[in-house]
């Protein structure tokens, strides 16, 4: 079974919303900083070079800079993000940071502070990327929110079994079938099946589901296969009003079928 969560700091609702522009807008002004030092040197107005320790601490400052807006937009809670924001918060402090580099790298500068400083840039760049990376390959994997080893959660029995609403000879037409339960600490639930149809030779699919009305915060989510070819699951994104499930088959199907999948969303304790 697979155990997801939104991962993050706890942030208000409303911080978020003012984090996240805040950290794209940090972004943006970081580009056109570069940008402009770039263009003033292109145009000869930087001719005085950095001291050595000037110099060492600028590309310090600007790979602490980039290293904690991909730190901070990473712990923003959910994987919920969209896409072009995500590409822009990678993206953007590398470019930058080249842009950036070439403008201070002047004529005169002391070649070891120089090599410092490309050393220190490159390496913490490389750094990042990897890094980076890796969390929004775990993401991607566990939920487009991040995995959180949270507490043991004993999400309620539904009221179906997850065999039963898999079965394709007894339910052939059922796509989607979801019941809310809420436990005695006044938690409530969304658990039930999801089904993909499959054509000849197709490898993927996706799921989606609506939590109606929305948890109060992004939900703890479990999911796993009940019926169908052998496949893999993997949360594509995570919200508080619902979810995307992406269904990956170990290799293409071979006849037309479908792939069951029971799913299990429950609030955190204190929502």
């Amino acid at each position: 079974m697979q155990q997801v969560a939104a991962t993050g700091w706890p942030l208000p609702r409303d911080w978020e919303r003012m984090l996240r522009p805040a950290l794209l807008g940090i972004n943006a002004c970081l580009l056109m900083a570069g940008g402009l030092l770039f263009a003033r040197r292109a145009g000869g107005g930087l001719v005085e070079p950095l001291s050595p320790a000037g110099l060492i601490a600028t590309g310090l400052a600007v790979a602490v800079v980039g290293w904690g807006l991909r730190l901070a937009w990473s712990r923003l809670p959910g994987a919920h993000r969209p896409r072009w924001q995500a590409t822009a918060v990678d993206w953007t402090p590398t470019v930058a940071l080249v842009l950036i580099g070439a403008a201070v790298s002047l004529q005169g500068t002391s070649p070891l502070a120089l090599a410092v400083f490309w050393v220190l840039l490159v390496g913490c760049e490389v750094a990042q990327r990897i890094l980076w990376r890796s969390g929004r390959q775990s993401e991607t994997s566990a939920a487009s929110a991040a995995i959180s080893a949270g507490p043991t959660w004993n999400p309620p029995t539904p009221q179906l079994a997850p065999e039963s609403m898999a079965s394709t000879d007894e339910q052939p037409y059922v796509m989607q079938q979801v019941t809310r339960t809420r436990d005695a600490q006044g938690r409530e639930a969304l658990s039930g099946m999801l089904r993909c149809d499959l054509d000849p030779g197709q490898r993927s699919a996706t799921l989606h589901v609506a939590f109606c009305p929305p948890f109060a915060s992004v939900p703890r989510l479990e999911s796993h296969q009940t019926d169908g070819p052998a496949c893999r699951i993997k949360v594509g994104q995570l919200f508080a009003y619902g979810a995307r499930l992406d269904v990956r088959l170990s290799q293409p199907a071979s006849e037309a079928g479908s792939v069951s999948v029971y799913f299990s969303a429950q609030q955190h304790l204190g929502d």
